[in-house]
């Protein structure tokens, strides 16, 4: 046939139809089904129901090749960099073959699942050309997402997708109606052949692509990235196309070879780790092109580093629960704090996860703030659910009681850092979601399934210190420098004179601040069952605001004082003491706080924090003549006892 294509029909059968079409597994012949292998039965049923698949996850980066198990029909299409940029991160299916396009599922157990979601994009492509054009909204070229319950005889359209929405990367959450979960369910994505000489034709791509979920949501999350359930994936596939395991981690290596970040506080293990600006074939995030809309010829092309993700599968979160994880930044990338791209990694959660509606996990609570839906406790002020490379330089671990505002049976959590300026290295471990531990292991232990595992030097059930490992008073003059025995810790500051001695009612040498990032001084963990008073000398700013030592005075959402808290769980919460606003403390002042009943314990750690500041340069502060009085005891035949 000239200008024609070969084409042959083999075994056709016209007739009675047979039992529910065979279900697509087989042959029908004089009303008698010819099953397929691995199918018998009148209608072919499945005859190891253990190999039927329930999910299908892929995020087409774990090879160039697309997977035959996952997908066992495909035309027109190929795993790919698209044109257009990454859509979610690296390769994508890509769509842009001659004639009809199509990619099909195996045959999937879907009575369990919920849902499918996918990233698309649609663009236009004129042929000879590399640009990626916005395309026309030709309803002949839409693409149809549709599911098959009879293997493929007949289809059903969930959802159309048109090149007038999908002309930049969108994110479908496509709930599975009812008669589309059964144990012989086939999904799909087709778009037909264009009809001749239509130009320029509409091409699309796939990425992060889940078809799956639980009827019912786990009600706790456990992730080491140590050993990850690979029973639903295959053997030649990483870890991260496993279901059970985590939604998506757009530009997280499970354990790269060479891990700047090392391992986390148990010494071994994997970890997950966002290596910076370079994302995983080699090149730099800024040189990944992210299309605005989409990217005429000739225009100039928007270029930005994609964001860096995890997100955790849904799970139920009710009264009661943590969310614990440890997480360090940077990675000795940036010794120079001053010059590390502020860009935060922001812990947030959502409880529809058809919606990008994200919120922080804890919101910001500062005086004077009443934060999300007057959430915030007027005893404890903190930052909202970012954590920036002055928190987590080294291996740290967070805890955070949930509230209510993250309860429901479809709760998600992810960790983001953005690019808009830049990414710095990063590395997630040991998240734990469930039933809080008694005490919530008081911050010097991992809690596990409602169990505490105590760190190095800590015992019990509740993870306490010993006490004869801890002082019970504290005096610092600064003068011979900042000891360990005084100080767990002092970050954005340190010995200096840049308010000056705060004279009169200290001399020499004080504890400065002037640093990028962080502000705060916090102390040993002390004994102070016994402990009466805390007296120090402090000065924010100056009359004379002079280049190192100066305060923004006027008002509004940022609080530039210092307050005075108190943590007994090492760091896990802080709670109030007092607060020193700037216009009260131009010159120094002396100042005496009674110790709270509640901080009166072992463990028992102090903080002076500056929450917001300029920066180096600006907002500076000094404290000096710190002092912890514990009450005097004096000894009888007993034994020593507190003087009444």
């Amino acid at each position: 046939m000239p200008g024609g294509q070969d084409w042959a029909v083999n075994d056709v059968y016209i007739g009675e139809a047979c039992p529910h079409h065979c279900g697509g597994r087989g042959q029908c012949s004089m009303q008698t089904c010819l099953c397929d292998e691995g199918f018998a039965g009148d209608s072919c049923e499945v005859t190891d129901p253990g190999k039927v698949k329930r999910h299908v996850k892929d995020t087409f980066d774990n090879s160039e090749d697309l997977s035959e198990s996952k997908w066992p029909w495909t035309r027109g299409g190929q795993v790919q960099f698209p044109v257009c940029g990454p859509l979610v991160s690296d390769r994508a299916l890509v769509m842009n073959g001659p004639g009809a396009r199509e990619v099909v599922t195996p045959h999937l157990d879907l009575r369990d699942a919920r849902f499918i979601q996918y990233t698309a994009i649609m663009w236009g492509h004129e042929p000879l050309s590399d640009i990626c054009r916005k395309p026309s909204n030709d309803k002949h070229q839409r693409v149809f997402l549709q599911v098959s319950t009879d293997g493929g005889v007949s289809w059903s359209t969930l959802h159309t997708l048109s090149s007038e929405r999908y002309n930049s990367a969108t994110r479908d959450y496509i709930s599975l109606p009812v008669y589309a979960r059964t144990d012989n369910s086939v999904v799909r994505w087709v778009q037909a052949a264009a009809a001749s000489l239509t130009s320029p034709r509409v091409h699309w791509a796939l990425d992060d692509v889940f078809v799956g979920g639980m009827e019912i949501n786990p009600a706790e999350y456990l992730q080491s990235f140590d050993n990850v359930n690979n029973d639903d994936v295959d053997s030649g596939s990483e870890v991260a196309d496993d279901p059970y395991a985590w939604e998506f981690s757009p530009y997280g290596v499970l354990n790269p070879a060479a891990n700047p970040c090392g391992p986390s506080g148990s010494g071994q293990g994997s970890a997950m780790v966002w290596m910076g600006s370079t994302v995983n074939d080699g090149r730099r995030a800024s040189e990944i092109d992210v299309p605005f809309g989409m990217r005429q010829s000739g225009a100039e092309q928007r270029k930005q580093i994609p964001a860096q993700i995890f997100t955790t599968n849904q799970m139920i979160v009710q009264t009661g629960y943590i969310l614990q994880f440890k997480l360090i930044m940077s990675c000795g990338q940036f010794p120079n704090i001053c010059l590390a791209p502020d860009n935060p990694i922001r812990l947030e959660y959502r409880r529809d996860p058809s919606t990008e509606n994200w919120s922080d996990v804890q919101a910001s609570c500062l005086p004077g703030s009443q934060g999300r839906e007057g959430l915030c406790n007027p005893h404890k002020h903190h930052h909202p659910s970012h954590y920036r490379l002055s928190d987590a330089g080294t291996w740290t671990r967070f805890i955070i009681l949930l509230n209510d505002v993250t309860f429901s049976s479809t709760t998600q959590f992810r960790w983001i850092q953005d690019g808009a300026n830049g990414t710095i290295p990063w590395a997630l471990d040991d998240i734990y979601i469930g039933e809080k531990c008694p005490e919530m292991c008081r911050g010097r232990g991992d809690c596990v399934m409602g169990v505490c595992q105590c760190d190095q030097g800590y015992l019990g059930l509740t993870c306490s210190p010993a006490p004869r490992s801890l002082r019970a008073r504290l005096f610092d003059s600064f003068e011979g420098g900042v000891f360990a025995s005084n100080w767990a810790y002092v970050r954005g500051g340190g010995l200096g004179f840049g308010c000056g001695a705060l004279l009169p009612f200290a001399h020499g040498k004080t504890l400065y601040f002037n640093g990028c990032g962080s502000r705060e001084a916090v102390t040993a963990e002390m004994d102070t069952s016994r402990a009466i008073k805390i007296i120090f000398v402090i000065q924010i700013g100056c009359y004379a605001q002079t280049r190192n030592c100066n305060i923004e005075l006027s008002e509004g959402p940022d609080y530039r004082g210092v307050l005075l808290q108190y943590s007994t769980n090492k760091g896990a919460d802080w709670y109030y003491v007092a607060q020193h606003d700037p216009v009260d403390f131009l010159r120094p002042k002396r100042v005496v706080y009674d110790v709270p009943g509640p901080a009166k314990q072992l463990g028992t750690q102090f903080r002076w924090w500056q929450p917001t500041h300029g920066g180096q340069g600006f907002d500076q502060w000094a404290i000096d003549h710190v002092e912890i009085i514990s009450g005097r005891r004096r000894y009888n035949r007993r034994g020593w006892r507190r003087r009444g």
